[in-house]
């Protein structure tokens, strides 16, 4: 990750990379987690390479797929919460 990115553009490159991470511990693919979830597969691997960032309402569709919450999806604990 360059340091010269604009804030948002790191976010969504480590939205990526988070939802890479977390697809991989489970076990899914991109296509199989697209299809279950909903979401399209055009759109998912938008989140993973950084290009796109989720709306809430896909957010949230994706978390409780995936059995997680929806900060654990994005990334924030409470500390970083508190410094928004």
């Amino acid at each position: 990750m360059k340091d010269d990115m604009p804030p948002e553009w790191k976010w969504r490159e480590q939205w990526g990379l988070r939802l890479y991470h977390i697809l991989d511990e489970k076990g899914l693919t991109t296509h199989r987690a697209a299809r279950e979830s909903g979401i399209g597969d055009t759109t998912l691997r938008s989140y993973l390479d950084g290009t796109h960032t989720a709306t809430l309402y896909r957010a949230v569709r994706l978390a409780r797929y995936l059995g997680i919450g929806l900060d654990e999806l994005v990334g924030l604990n409470s500390q970083e919460i508190h410094r928004l």
